[in-house]
């Protein structure tokens, strides 16, 4: 009787985080800036499967045709500020980083 007329809930969406003091909030799509210039954008997180812990972020870099992805260990994060992670490694220790296998999980 009523499911031509059913209607959807609006969406709520989050006007903020509540993130813990000794804890740092990183999103897919934030800029990704080396100590001389931005690299690049966060793509995806590597987690540990046992602590669940993020241990490297993926960094999307280049143009549309060239596009590479570099595995930067959170450790060589110096901060975040305004969805912007600040590393700090300069673009050519970027470069020199190790390639790590991912496996990703397909939904």
């Amino acid at each position: 009787m009523f499911s031509p007329y059913l209607s959807m809930q609006p969406r709520v969406g989050i006007d903020h985080e509540n993130t813990p003091a000794d804890e740092l909030a990183i999103h897919r799509g934030a800029h990704v800036h080396a100590t001389d210039g931005q690299i690049g954008v966060v793509e995806e997180f590597l987690v540990n499967p046992v602590s669940s812990v993020i241990t490297h972020v993926i960094l999307r870099e280049g143009h549309f045709w060239n596009r590479q992805q570099v595995t930067i260990p959170v450790t060589k994060i110096d901060h975040i500020k305004d969805d912007t992670v600040y590393l700090t490694l300069n673009t050519h220790e970027v470069e020199a980083l190790p390639a790590l296998a991912v496996h990703r999980h397909a939904p």
